[in-house]
């Protein structure tokens, strides 16, 4: 079995464990590398990386398990921070954590968002551009990622979309509680669609297999944030 195959074991332990506990959150536990106090922020965070060690930890009920590190993130002029809180389609949002992704060119956040409930649910931050998207469980028949071309018109949950980008993607570092552990270098390749009235859409293609995400182009205004970063300029 692979590092990352044990991952997605570890995931589907949690899922059980957490839904059986009926331990309520936010719930902080020691991290089993240094014993640092970690916050598991929400129902959707499977895991967490340890403020003070790193390390990628993945959460069984009341206990939590190790399996690597990832970098640590440093400043950066995003507006966003752990802690920020919004407002999207009539529920508040708290942004509890977020992964670095990395491409040949550049790179962007994704923000973990905390609604309250199990949903996975990400704020897509690319040079000022945003978009939340959710986890899409049902998507229907998706082309493989040989099959797939820029200007091609898929597909998702029985809407139409249009492929305009393509990248390979890699995990540059994390922070704050995820809905999955993340691997250091963990490598993907990511193809974002669009329709009609903003919409978007993100196909996930890795090691084991594809995940589909859907969504809608927005602003900060229009998600009504606040407690964002201070920045010149903001």
């Amino acid at each position: 079995m692979t590092f990352f195959m044990t991952s997605i074991a570890n995931i589907l332990i949690y899922s059980l464990d957490f839904l059986d506990s009926g331990v309520s959150l936010p719930v902080t536990l020691n991290c089993s590398s240094c014993g640092g106090a970690v916050v598991f922020a929400s129902r959707s965070s499977a895991s967490a990386v340890c403020p003070y060690c790193q390390s990628m930890l993945v959460r069984h009920d009341l206990d939590v398990e190790a399996i690597g590190k990832v970098a640590m993130l440093q400043q950066d002029f995003s507006p966003l921070q752990i802690g920020s809180e919004g407002h999207y389609a009539q529920k508040d949002f708290t942004l509890v954590g977020r992964i670095r992704r990395g491409w040949a060119s550049g790179y962007w956040f994704e923000w973990a968002m905390d609604f309250g409930d199990d949903r996975e649910a990400w704020l897509a931050e690319a040079q000022g551009s945003y978009a939340v998207n959710f986890l899409e469980k049902n998507p229907g028949t998706v082309p493989e990622l040989g099959n797939l071309a820029i200007g091609q018109m898929v597909s998702i949950a029985g809407k139409p979309y249009q492929v305009h980008d393509r990248r390979e993607t890699f995990c540059e570092g994390a922070e704050g509680a995820l809905p999955y552990p993340v691997v250091q270098g963990q490598k993907a390749v990511s193809v974002d669609l669009s329709g009609s009235d903003k919409r978007f859409a993100t196909l996930e293609y890795g090691e084991q297999g594809v995940s589909a995400y859907v969504g809608e182009f927005l602003t900060l205004p229009d998600l009504r944030m606040k407690n964002m970063r201070e920045l010149d300029g903001w």
